[in-house]
């Protein structure tokens, strides 16, 4: 048996999150970004007001994949066949991060079922509508 893994936890007090990753499944962090608040998230300086645009969401935060090859995700597991037993990550081979997320931010934790069939500008799109 084998999987990736994503875990995560958020402090509401300090509004930390914190992530740990193993494979290809993430989280993303989505946040209303204006010309006031935008900073080095913003890249495509938009001179639109914010009341008036269609979709100030942008992407803050997207883990990484981790991937030996092409569609070879790496993958915490075990196995009584001793050929497959040294081809599995540990814990210790996770990617660690930790940020602060604000109010109105919107994290998306998922499966690379969803970050591998839905383009990411679509996915946007698509919470900003159930928004």
């Amino acid at each position: 048996m084998e999987a990736g893994i994503c875990v995560a936890s958020l402090n509401n007090e300090t509004n930390q999150l914190n992530l740990s990753n193993i494979g290809d499944s993430g989280l993303m962090v989505l946040r209303h970004i204006d010309s006031e608040t935008a900073g080095s998230y913003r890249r495509d300086r938009h001179t639109t007001p914010r009341d008036t645009r269609q979709n100030d969401l942008r992407i803050a935060f997207l883990s990484q994949q981790q991937l030996k090859s092409f569609n070879l995700p790496y993958q915490l597991g075990s196995s009584d066949i001793p050929e497959h037993g040294g081809n599995f990550e540990t814990p210790t081979d996770a990617n660690n991060h930790s940020m602060t997320v604000l109010p109105g931010d919107i994290i998306v934790l998922a499966t690379d079922g969803l970050f591998d069939n839905l383009d990411l500008n679509d996915l946007v799109s698509h919470i900003h509508d159930w928004e």
